[in-house]
């Protein structure tokens, strides 16, 4: 719902300010629990154009997903040491080491 009515107000707005919004709109559904991938690159192409919509669409989510990764990095790191004991790190090595391998 309220993805509509940002969309619809970026319709009016400067370029700059826009690539602003949809960068933080990727931001946010690149951190976990969150989707909607196809409905911002849907957006954007349909209120930018092809060439247009797919640079502001490149430049928005490399931006967001980077912005999100250290968002994310930051504050879990210390969850995920905390789970990933020696046992885990065993058991991966046990894994990777064994006689059963992908074949194409």
């Amino acid at each position: 719902m309220y993805l509509f009515q940002v969309l619809s107000a970026v319709e009016y707005e400067d370029d700059c300010l826009a690539v602003l919004c949809l960068t933080s709109l990727y931001v946010l559904i690149s951190l976990p629990f969150t989707c909607g991938y196809m409905v911002i690159n849907i957006a954007t192409g349909y209120l930018y154009g092809l060439v247009k919509g797919v640079l502001i669409t490149l430049v928005a989510a490399t931006t967001g997903i980077a912005i999100a990764h250290q968002i994310i990095k930051k504050c879990f790191a210390k969850q995920l040491k905390r789970q990933a004991s020696s046992d885990f790190v065993a058991q991966i090595k046990v894994y990777t080491a064994s006689s059963i391998q992908f074949t194409q």
